[in-house]
């Protein structure tokens, strides 16, 4: 490989210096995976889609990944961190939930909207998601949406769960008058902009496509990058031209998912909302004409509890290969929330892992809803 300025560099004095920069001053985030019956890296550098490795070693150091390969290959050097022994059972990155909207809950405060995210990140971390994109529900007036969004950031601040947050305009429960396009530009975007990452936005509500595109454009003044709910071909359009991070949902869009494979934008499927409406699900499609494909576990069309089991219906109902799945449920949602450094197993990589009782892609989604997995590694530390 080549370092700064084209110096040809070793892979193993890639992997030494990774090694040494990330030397922790305690063993917190310091780890030995072995016993690894097949490791997904989703690397394609190890062969095929998911760059699976057999018989499997992955070495950890102050949270992230500083080796990875063949167990028989494992330097002695790393003989003496803390290790567990997954015992033959498959490891593939942490699932990343790349759409979860926070549904509205009893109550109207701050701590009772912390303690429903909590509840919620809580779950899906036990099953495996150690990156979650939650969404506010579109509340009627700017200090809910900001008391939702601080509540989902401190939930994060409480759980070993990586949380990004996004403010959703142009949803339409009561009241929403004329001002409303006025409101979000002056008022709720620049207030938001403190807690929130992204702004998803919905066509053909409250905000026609002209409206939309300002609404985009006053976003980014704030520092929040856009997404862009699909109901149909006008946001689509909109999407692109307004140069959106993700397109979610994808409904009614048929014939165009070969040119939005050819924006590079990451489509983010929602499977559990076709399957709950009835809709053809696009990831197929879309994952067939060379787009990216991400997923999310909830929408407000329907939800489900755990990415595993959203990777179900993407397959069951949806005509995904489980192959394909997985990669869409770690590296996709990794790509969607622009965190390149998660989604995948290789050097410096966040050391994110699931354990899974599966030896393949296909037992994760052979039974919707059951529980596969056995273990969680959340920056190389186990929970």
């Amino acid at each position: 490989m080549e370092g700064q300025g084209g110096v040809a560099i070793c892979g193993d004095c890639a992997r030494l210096a990774a090694e040494l920069t990330s030397e922790p001053e305690s063993s917190s985030g310091d780890l030995l995976v072995t016993g690894i019956g097949t490791l997904v890296t989703n690397d394609t550098r190890y062969g095929g889609l998911l760059g699976e490795i057999p018989g499997a070693a992955v070495a950890v150091r102050n949270g992230r990944v500083t080796w990875v390969g063949r167990e028989r290959a494992l330097p002695d050097r790393y003989r003496e961190l803390p290790e567990i022994d997954c015992g033959g059972r498959m490891v593939v990155p942490g699932f990343v939930d790349a759409h979860r909207h926070f549904p509205a809950v009893a109550g109207t405060d701050l701590a009772a909207y912390t303690e429903a995210a909590a509840d919620q990140l809580g779950r899906l971390l036990e099953q495996g998601a150690t990156t979650v994109e939650m969404r506010s529900f579109g509340a009627p007036d700017p200090e809910t949406e900001v008391t939702v969004l601080s509540a989902v950031a401190a939930a994060g601040d409480m759980l070993p769960c990586d949380v990004v947050t996004s403010v959703v305009v142009g949803t339409d429960p009561p009241p929403r008058g004329r001002g409303y396009q006025t409101m979000l530009e002056s008022l709720l975007l620049p207030t938001v902009a403190r807690v929130a990452s992204y702004l998803d936005v919905v066509v053909g509500g409250p905000l026609d496509r002209d409206a939309a595109k300002s609404v985009i454009t006053a976003g980014r003044r704030h520092g929040l990058r856009p997404r862009v709910h699909i109901f149909g071909g006008e946001a689509l359009e909109l999407a692109v031209e307004g140069g959106a991070v993700s397109v979610d949902g994808l409904w009614g869009v048929d014939g165009s998912a070969a040119p939005l494979a050819e924006t590079g934008i990451v489509a983010v499927s929602v499977p559990a909302a076709s399957w709950m409406d009835g809709r053809k699900e696009p990831a197929s499609e879309l994952w067939e004409a060379g787009a990216i494909v991400a997923l999310g576990s909830a929408c407000s069309g329907g939800s489900v509890p755990t990415i595993p089991m959203a990777m179900a219906i993407a397959v069951h109902h949806g005509g995904m290969a489980p192959d394909a799945a997985l990669w869409a449920a770690t590296r996709g949602g990794a790509l969607a929330l622009e965190e390149p450094e998660k989604g995948m197993l290789g050097l410096g990589a966040t050391a994110d892992l699931v354990v899974l009782e599966a030896e393949t892609p296909a037992d994760i989604v052979a039974e919707p809803g059951r529980d596969p997995v056995w273990r969680v590694i959340k920056d190389g530390s186990p929970l």
